[in-house]
């Protein structure tokens, strides 16, 4: 059955997310830094006799799960997806053994899934700038011009973004790599989510005035470098080819699929 989870219960999420720490990296970040619950966090397992079947985890309004074993508690899954839920992400497998009653629901876009455990091929010749809490709304003002982004920020607007991006700076959830050109930020790369031994690398962008420059894999390679020096394995994912190449090209490999789904009209 799915059911809420315990404290009790921190133990057994903690040694799966272990055990496959990259696809779990968005679960066990949000635990780690939020703990199990708070007003915009909820999270859930599905557990059997042997333990563990699969982790689900409200944010806001997405909603990330992973199985570990195909899910039994059907009607328990159906019920995670309230009013409230708006996006879901998940690697493709595990979305593609949803029940159809939820995935008909949603609209996907399926990304290459990629980690990085030494960089290489770093060129750096422009200087990049650590981003902080007074760069937050000229961020947010580039990254509404880039059209990727539209479908993940359609159920939020600028004005709650600023405020949720304000706020994760002012609590050191995120650290971002910024180029500026005047005051515009032309080119942004930050962490999604934090773990002890992983990030995952997000919002990844140049202004289409300010392209084939060098810098995006600037950005990239500024985040790259910083999490590796912590000691955490950067994680990415990505559809554009273009894109994809500096990412191989600085080290990363690809190894699964990953998939964002948009509640449909």
């Amino acid at each position: 059955m799915i059911r809420k989870a315990k404290a009790q219960d921190l133990i057994a999420i903690q040694e799966l997310c272990h055990l496959d720490s990259s696809r779990l990296l968005f679960i066990d970040g949000d635990i780690e830094q939020n703990g199990l619950e708070t007003p915009y966090q909820d999270t859930w397992i599905e557990v059997d006799q042997d333990g563990l079947r699969g982790i689900f985890l409200r944010y806001h309004t997405n909603l990330v799960f992973y199985f570990k074993k195909p899910c039994l508690d059907i009607k328990g899954f159906e019920a995670l997806f309230d009013e409230r839920i708006k996006m879901i992400s998940a690697c493709k497998a595990h979305i593609e053994m949803m029940p159809s009653s939820v995935k008909d629901r949603f609209e996907f876009r399926s990304m290459y899934f990629c980690e990085c455990d030494k960089l290489v091929n770093q060129d750096i010749k422009i200087e990049t700038t650590k981003a902080s809490m007074k760069d937050v709304e000229g961020i947010i003002d580039s990254m509404s011009q880039i059209i990727e982004f539209e479908a993940s920020n359609v159920h939020e607007s600028i004005e709650e973004r600023i405020q949720s991006l304000k706020e994760r700076y002012e609590l050191g959830k995120v650290h971002g790599f910024i180029l500026k050109d005047n005051d515009k930020v032309i080119a942004h790369a930050s962490t999604g989510v934090e773990t002890k031994s992983a990030v995952m690398v997000g919002g990844v962008f140049t202004l289409p005035e300010y392209r084939t420059k060098g810098y995006g894999r600037e950005v990239v390679t500024a985040l790259t470098e910083y999490a590796l020096s912590k000691g955490q394995k950067p994680c990415l994912f990505y559809d554009n080819p273009q894109a994809g190449k500096i990412y191989h090209d600085l080290g990363y490999k690809t190894f699964d699929m990953w998939c964002l789904g948009s509640l449909k009209p």
